[in-house]
Order: C-alpha cells, then structure tokens, then sequence
C-alpha cells in the first residue's frame, strides 16, 4: 500500500509540472508571421551557358542603388509602395530585391533574383547584316556582345534600374490575355482579380533570356499580393 501510494504521489506531480508548463507556454506572446521570401527559379533551360562575369566584363555599381513608387495596388484608398534594391557592388554576383509594401507598412510580395536577370538580349542585339545564313548571323551576335565594355554594362542596368518600377503597376483588361487560363498559374487569386470593379495589376520582366514576364496581382481574401500568371 505504501508503494502505491508513493507512486500515485510521483504521478500527481508530473501532472501538475506538465500542467505548469502548459500554461507558462500559453502566455508566452506568439511571433509574428513574417512575409515569404520568394527566391525567383526560373526555367533552367532558359540559362545562359557562358558564365555571366564574362560578358558583364567586371561591370559593378558603386553603391546600393534604391528605388521606389508609389501606386494604387492593393486598394483606393492609399498607395503602396514598390520598391527595388541592388547592393553595391559587381552586378554579375548580385541580387536585385522587388518589394510591394502597404500603407501600413506590411510587405505584401517580396522577390530576390539575380540582377543579370535584368538583362534582354533583344534590347542589346542589332540587326545583323542581310545575306548572312544562320552561322553567320550567330558569329555577328557573339562578336557584338564582345564588343561590350564596362562601360556599356554599367550604364545599360543603371538604365534599367531606373526603368523597372516606372510602369510596374497598370489597368488591365478582363478580356487581357494574361487572365488566359494558358498562362495562370494560381488560378484561384486569378479569378479573385478578375472580380474587382477595377483590376490593378504588377508586371516583373524578371526571368532569364529574352522572354518571360511575371505578373502580380493583389489578392484580397488572403490580403496578399501574388504571381497569378506567367507568360514566355
């Protein structure tokens, strides 16, 4: 009976410790849900072969470059802000950050990808000479490209740097063809934008190679911006 007794005694003890836990657990605050951070994949065939420091030819920005807008995105009543950061230095191992962030200052879409992203060929390449077959015109492109200084490179991404936001976001229509079901890839926050009285839309020209845009929308259910569609 005593050994009963004793261990009924070991027992009601390690109740009340795990009860005492408990609630020391529950008045400790939770912490908040932080903004996802969106690493930008895009598709691997799209990637350019040669390594970029060699056509980039040591191209570097002297400083964090930071720039921001403001636009009617995520409601009428205040402006978010859009922001786009590069750190200094060489722009072939940096990573430019796109940021969409409330009145209230919440972030509602974050994206990080490499700033050679920035890059479109079709911008840098002329027209080569007529009567070249297809090696030719090939040869023509690659000693262009050589041609590029440093120079060229740190002018054309600071260009674009300026550029990126200054049109970010824009009215679409919901007959656009980016509400295509060919190119949505989330399609419930696809058909949750086509339902606002007036749609307000983001565009990132940030995938790889010549072609690729990504396009945000705001999704007001999960009060979050998202990528609804992707078009090459």
């Amino acid at each position: 009976m005593k050994s009963i007794t004793i261990h009924l005694s070991i027992l009601l003890a390690l109740c009340a410790s795990c009860q005492h836990e408990k609630e020391e657990l529950v008045k400790q605050p939770q912490s908040e849900a932080k903004p996802m951070m969106e690493i930008f994949s895009p598709d691997t065939t799209k990637k350019h072969a040669e390594n970029p420091g060699a056509w980039l030819k040591g191209a570097s920005f002297s400083q964090q470059m930071t720039k921001t807008e403001l636009f009617y995105f995520s409601g009428n009543e205040s402006k978010d802000t859009f922001k786009i950061e590069i750190p200094k230095g060489l722009i072939a191992n940096t990573s430019a950050k796109v940021s969409i962030i409330d009145a209230t200052g919440k972030t509602l879409y974050t994206v990080m990808f490499p700033t050679i992203y920035l890059k479109d060929g079709y911008e840098l390449l002329p027209n080569p000479p007529e009567g070249l077959d297809s090696v030719e015109q090939r040869k023509f492109i690659e000693d262009f490209e050589q041609s590029l200084t440093k120079e060229f490179y740190e002018k054309y991404y600071t260009d674009k740097f300026n550029a990126i936001l200054e049109n970010a976001a824009f009215d679409v229509k919901k007959d656009s063809y980016i509400f295509d079901p060919e190119y949505t890839i989330n399609m419930p926050v696809r058909n949750e934008i086509l339902e606002y009285p007036n749609i307000r839309c983001a565009t990132f020209p940030i995938h790889i190679g010549e072609e690729g845009t990504s396009f945000i929308g705001y999704s007001k259910s999960k009060k979050q911006a998202y990528v609804f569609a992707e078009l090459d």
